[in-house]
């Protein structure tokens, strides 16, 4: 059963893209040098295992395995961003199914590739996918990867940003 949240913000997300006029928002603060970021991440299953990236950024060392996905881009419809991000870190091709878990984050620094820092909440939202085609090929952000059985990985080190997914996922299959 899901969290009565969980299926409100799933109908929400449903609305695939409003664009609306720049408005003045008098009543909300954002200070300088935070930002709001959303990353994607796709929990993918093929033949009853969950596909996880080692992901090999040396920040990330604790908890290296993560779900593929990242940041969606501005112009970017979500799941055409999540479809992108797949293939862009796994060579595989992917359809976009329901919601499994949303959730907040934040970096006390953030740095994008062009040097700038900010202090970011992140939104982190996770989709159950199902794999279409293509053979794993990790690409330069992750060291290795693979499909993992849910008793596997409960012996590997999971992101603490694709632990409440992978949590609520098994808890229902």
């Amino acid at each position: 059963m899901n969290h009565p949240l969980i299926a409100e913000l799933e109908s929400l997300l449903a609305i695939r893209s409003v664009r609306v006029e720049l408005k003045i928002m008098d009543n909300y603060d954002l200070p300088a040098g935070i930002t709001f970021l959303i990353s994607l991440k796709a929990l993918i299953v093929k033949d009853g295992k969950i596909l996880l990236l080692k992901n090999s950024n040396p920040e990330n060392a604790e908890k290296p395995w993560e779900l593929p996905g990242g940041l969606v881009e501005v112009a970017e419809e979500l799941e055409q961003g999540l479809k992108r991000e797949v293939v862009e870190e796994t060579g595989m091709t992917i359809s976009v199914g329901s919601l499994i878990e949303a959730h907040a984050g934040y970096y006390e620094k953030f740095t994008v590739k062009n040097g700038t820092t900010f202090k970011v909440r992140l939104i982190v939202i996770t989709y159950q996918c199902t794999y279409l085609s293509g053979s794993l090929k990790i690409s330069h952000e992750h060291s290795d990867g693979g499909f993992f059985s849910s008793k596997e990985i409960t012996q590997i080190k999971i992101s603490p940003h694709n632990f409440p997914a992978l949590q609520t996922f098994l808890a229902s299959h």
